[in-house]
């Protein structure tokens, strides 16, 4: 069975070394060796062997055969070989010097901007924290706190309430809405037709712990359809702007 690319369907040959890996295309010198026309090999030019290195000449043809069929004389020997097994004797220099070309880049130096302090990022995170302040549940040992809590003084159960009014209207809308929630999630929850006999009432401490908080658990989530960071950002500069305008009318 015939080796190498003239081996029918066995891809690769797989018997003698002959003819295995001609189209590999880098060799050991990392260069790409493309395959030259046969119109390069004009008798009188000096080709190598691929599969021997020896060095032989290009002859004229005597009689009529295929024109990937090359007449080459090497150590006295006249033979014919193929043009995907010969390339000519400085076609390495050549390739070397056409893919590893040194490529001179403009040198383009960019204009180096001032640096600017952001002022407006300390102002931003201040008004986030009065944001959240102002939304989130009372905590009676730091005092702080003015959203939804919960107030035990006239039912051991508690009830939901708002514990501070805010000059915001938005802050107020969110408060509001978030009491809704809150009320209406105790009641449904804790409706004695839809529970069963092993089913327990859930305080509203819990519920408040779980429904103000996003689906990880671990991020307060005190502004109703609020789906994304921008969004939430988005909100904070609204209230930021609402804030300033308030200032400047005072």
């Amino acid at each position: 069975m015939a080796p190498g690319q003239w081996n029918g369907k066995n891809f690769g040959g797989g018997h003698t070394g002959n003819g295995k890996k001609n189209k590999t295309g880098h060799y050991n010198n990392t260069v790409h060796h493309r395959l030259q026309s046969h119109n390069v090999f004009t008798p009188g030019t000096v080709v190598i062997e691929k599969k021997t290195g020896k060095e032989g000449i290009v002859l004229q043809k005597v009689e009529k055969c295929p024109r990937s069929l090359i007449r080459v004389e090497i150590n006295n020997e006249i033979k014919y070989i193929r043009t995907n097994l010969l390339h000519t004797k400085y076609r390495v220099n050549t390739l070397l010097k056409e893919q590893l070309v040194k490529v001179d880049l403009p040198n383009k130096k960019n204009a180096k901007t001032p640096f600017k302090k952001n002022t407006k990022l300390k102002e931003f995170r201040n008004s986030k924290k009065e944001f959240r302040e102002q939304l989130n549940r009372y905590d009676p040992v730091t005092g702080e706190g003015g959203g939804v809590s919960i107030d035990y003084s006239d039912d051991t159960r508690g009830q939901y309430y708002i514990r501070r009014k805010s000059s915001s209207d938005m802050i107020n809308a969110f408060n509001e809405k978030n009491l809704e929630v809150m009320n209406y999630r105790y009641t449904t929850i804790n409706d004695r037709k839809k529970m069963t006999v092993t089913d327990n009432n859930v305080s509203r401490r819990r519920i408040l712990d779980i429904f103000m908080y996003d689906s990880t658990g671990s991020t307060p989530n005190f502004v109703p359809d609020c789906n994304s960071k921008e969004d939430y950002y988005y909100i904070i500069n609204k209230y930021m702007n609402e804030s300033s305008k308030e200032n400047k009318e005072e």
